[in-house]
């Protein structure tokens, strides 16, 4: 053997290097498959431990939960809380010794790495799970997933991104902690370098090559997870896409395949012409027949002198209402025209409470197929918890919600189903990180509704051009500024095709001209007699686009009208009050 230090690895490698090679599969071949199972395993197990549980879940049911996570809670605490080494020994001997089960020492070796990184991945998992934005579970929520459906597609996407890294430190971590499987007689790396140092009394040079080995294998897999992370978070840039299914008609789009290129021709021809006024007629009295009557309109009108709220629309403004009046004739979504003035929801003696803060008190009112209600009122009054309790988000502590005569505030409710029909829109957007543009408008359709891809595909495309937002439909979320991602927010709702619409303040988060781009496809939905309940700050758009108004403040309702009764004329003090800021403002 060689004096020197290089040359006794050398000679090393040339005699013994199949016994490293034989050492570093089995090292490989070990870590691999039970991170993975580990994985699997750290999974379900986090995924139990935020199963939600409520009050109005049976008993049944919340103590089977109680009883799984107490079993689950202790696997985990314990695998997490010795050692693998002292574990293995426990496990491959103590079964022979004290249950009489021989098991072999590969299937003991996978047992022990995979439970043990079962164990901590559980931590990790609940964790990652617990680390994705809460909106993105209410935005699920919103367009009638399930639990399962939300964790599946919405929720352990995002989860997995975030947890890449803990992932990978979990491989690497098995691959160097396999050593202590020589203690059940695994022949990996680690014990194939002990075999060459005790056989050729070459310690330092023998653990030397080890080390190394060591070091190739963690990094190559260091290497190889980043480049997966890179893949699940996306490419960088977007191509803005072009289609030709949707005729672009005066800003607006027709539903594919139903509007002829002479009708669309014909709506610009008379947009573009001197017949627009004749158009913005008849578009004005189809908005009003939606809005109240002619008075009410008037009546709104004039508080403008009162209130400072603005001016009457321009002349383009009219004609822009004629063309989407006459180019939104063929919008699958207009099928409430049967419904018409047929109560959709009714709330009674409305409350809720979060612990002694009562947020909501004895609130009542009703909305009828076509009626686009606005809720206003000051930061804190209750608006946005009145909606989350509309859509389930929030369960009140007493009262009812009565959808088409049914109480769906009750336990038995199946609240993905209702919201499938009673959409809504946030004011932080929420919509999935993990998805395109296209995919968010799509996923509710396919998952919930049923919809083929291709049906799906069409219907969301439709309602993407329909908001302006059709060149997007490559972007993700986070490449679009705030008004982009309110109007894809709009479009997903739409395409669930729901009978009633809630919007939750979606302009407080956007700047002015942000605001302009979401109010505007707003007022296109108005026009087309969508059923909306709209809480917002914005009281113009509220006067002009309403035909019930009603005004919140302490969590009650203070006093509710026509549009001409409220800004116009409003008779309770504290309403006076509150418009009159917007006045001074």
């Amino acid at each position: 053997m060689p004096q020197d230090y290089w040359g006794r690895i050398v000679y090393i490698l040339q005699t013994r290097g199949m016994s490293y090679l034989d050492g570093a599969k089995n090292t490989m071949i070990i870590a691999v498959i039970s991170t993975l199972i580990g994985c699997i395993i750290g999974f379900a197990v986090g995924i139990v431990q935020t199963i939600p549980v409520s009050k109005k879940d049976n008993i049944v049911k919340r103590a089977l939960l109680f009883v799984v996570r107490l079993i689950l809670n202790i696997y985990v605490e314990v695998f997490r809380g010795t050692p693998m080494m002292a574990q293995a020994m426990f496990i491959y001997f103590g079964s022979a010794a004290v249950f009489n089960i021989n098991m072999s020492m590969w299937f003991a070796a996978f047992f022990i790495v995979s439970i043990n990184t079962g164990a901590y991945m559980a931590e990790t998992v609940r964790g990652g799970i617990l680390s994705i934005d809460p909106g993105q579970t209410e935005g699920a929520k919103a367009i009638g997933m399930t639990h399962v459906q939300t964790m599946l597609h919405v929720i352990l996407p995002q989860a997995l991104r975030n947890i890449m890294p803990q992932i990978g430190n979990n491989l690497i971590i098995n691959i160097k902690d396999t050593c202590v499987l020589s203690v059940i007689g695994i022949v990996e790396l680690f014990y194939a370098t002990k075999s060459v140092a005790g056989a050729l009394y070459t310690y330092f040079e023998a653990f030397t090559i080890a080390m190394v080995m060591y070091f190739v294998l963690t990094f190559a897999c260091s290497r190889l997870l980043r480049l997966w992370e890179k893949k699940l978070d996306g490419a960088d840039n977007y191509d803005l896409a072009t289609t030709d299914t949707l005729a672009h008609t005066s800003g607006l789009y027709n539903y594919p395949g139903e509007a002829s290129a002479e009708s669309a021709a014909a709506a610009e021809t008379e947009v573009l012409s001197g017949n627009a006024e004749q158009s913005a007629q008849s578009g004005t009295a189809h908005s009003s027949s939606l809005s109240g009557t002619d008075a009410n309109q008037a009546g709104g009108r004039k508080a403008d002198a009162a209130f400072g709220f603005g001016q009457e629309p321009t002349k383009r403004a009219q004609e822009e209402s004629a063309a989407a009046s006459d180019t939104n004739k063929h919008d699958p979504m207009q099928n409430s025209g049967d419904l018409d003035g047929q109560e959709l929801i009714r709330i009674r003696h409305l409350g809720k409470a979060f612990g002694k803060n009562e947020v909501l008190r004895d609130i009542d009112f009703s909305v009828s197929a076509g009626d686009v209600t606005c809720i206003i009122g000051a930061s804190g009054s209750g608006k946005s918890t009145l909606l989350r309790c509309i859509n389930l988000l929030e369960t009140p502590t007493s009262g009812e919600i009565l959808y088409h005569g049914t109480d769906i505030a009750g336990p038995k409710t199946n609240a993905a189903a209702y919201r499938a029909r009673v959409g809504m829109v946030f004011q932080n957007f929420n919509l999935f990180s993990n998805m395109t543009v296209l995919e968010n408008c799509m996923v509710g359709q396919t998952k919930v509704l049923k919809k083929d891809k291709a049906a799906a595909r069409e219907s969301a495309l439709f309602y993407l051009e329909k908001v302006g937002m059709g060149p997007y439909i490559n972007a993700k979320p986070r490449q679009l500024s705030g008004g982009q991602k309110q109007r894809v927010a709009i479009a997903r709702a739409l395409a669930m095709e729901p009978e009633l619409l809630l919007f939750d303040e979606p302009t407080s988060a956007l700047d002015p001209q942000m605001v302009g781009e979401v109010l505007d496809v707003m007022k296109r939905l108005v026009q087309e007699g969508l059923t909306m309940i709209i809480v917002t700050h914005e009281m113009a758009f509220a006067r002009d686009v309403s035909n019930h108004v009603v005004y919140m403040a302490d969590g009650i309702i203070e006093e509710e009208g026509t549009p001409a009764q409220i800004f116009g004329s409003p008779k309770n003090p504290k309403t006076i009050e509150f418009l009159s800021r917007f006045r001074r403002g």
